[in-house]
């Protein structure tokens, strides 16, 4: 079956000219501003919710079309490739946290404004909290890779 091309709803105006770039000293992102001199710590329960919501977004796509819901035929064949883009994504993102949680990736690299949290409390309910490594942190892991990598080209020579 193949699929029809879709017809693009984009605007045929020219867009808004952009504001000016603010200096170097202003860019900063939402995440920085949050806990600019605070520790940084990522929530692993609030990145499983937000991984969650997008997997029932799938399910509920994917049960309104066996349910023959009224669609238009358009957004009838639009569906399955966008279930697959959202679970494709979705695993991309659980092989992210997976190599954060084994200490192979830094914490950091899964950050967004919907997982970021303060420093765990003794009264919060648990959760597992992950900090954002430091320079030092960065630098023994990058030297321990390099030093692996050394080995395995000696073996490999």
């Amino acid at each position: 079956m193949a699929t029809k091309p879709r017809k693009s709803k984009a605007r045929t105006e020219a867009p808004p000219t952009p504001p000016p770039t603010p200096s170097n000293a202003e860019t900063k992102s939402p995440i920085e501003d949050k806990n600019e001199k605070a520790e940084q710590y990522v929530s692993i329960a609030a990145e499983m919710g937000f991984i969650g919501r997008a997997v029932d977004g799938a399910v509920l796509l994917t049960d309104a079309l066996a349910e023959d819901a009224a669609f238009s035929s358009d957004a009838t064949e639009r569906i399955p490739p966008a279930v697959i883009a959202v679970l494709g994504l979705v695993h991309a993102r659980l092989d992210q946290v997976q190599r954060v949680l084994r200490g192979s990736s830094d914490p950091k690299r899964i950050m967004a404004p919907h997982n970021l949290t303060g420093a765990p409390g003794p009264e919060e309910d648990p959760d597992v909290t992950l900090s954002v490594w430091n320079h030092s942190q960065r630098v023994v892991y990058h030297s321990r890779e390099l030093h692996m990598a050394e080995t395995e080209k000696e073996i490999a020579a």
